[in-house]
């Protein structure tokens, strides 16, 4: 990698995190050697961080407080042999959700049809 050399001053190099080699540096702790650690961006990284973690927390709890009932929901032992089907196809073979849920529903469609016992 080739270091990029800045035409800014010593003082403006520390302030953002830059060393005269292009490396990036802590400038207000000499242990600290996190990278962007220092400068204006460091609450701009923050708050970034945070709202990302904030909408993970949120999309989870979203999806646990959906699977309980839908689970629950389940009756007949078909069903359960899709969903397992549905997890081999989204975890294991790396398939998109769209065509799991797509072969899920043509495959319970398939077995209800077929005379397969239906929950009441």
């Amino acid at each position: 990698m080739v270091a990029m050399r800045t035409p800014w001053p010593a003082a403006w190099e520390r302030w953002w995190g830059r060393s005269r080699s292009g490396a990036m540096f802590a400038a207000s702790s000499s242990s600290s050697r996190r990278v962007g650690a220092s400068g204006p961006w460091l609450a701009v990284r923050a708050a970034a961080a945070s709202r990302v973690w904030e909408s993970i927390a949120t999309t989870s709890g979203a999806i646990a407080g959906s699977a309980v009932p839908l689970a629950r929901a389940l009756h007949e032992p078909w069903q359960y042999a899709v969903l397992a089907a549905a997890v081999v196809a989204l975890l294991i073979a790396k398939r998109g959700v769209v065509l799991t849920l797509l072969s899920a529903g043509l495959i319970g469609t398939i077995l209800g049809l077929a005379g397969a016992p239906l929950p009441t």
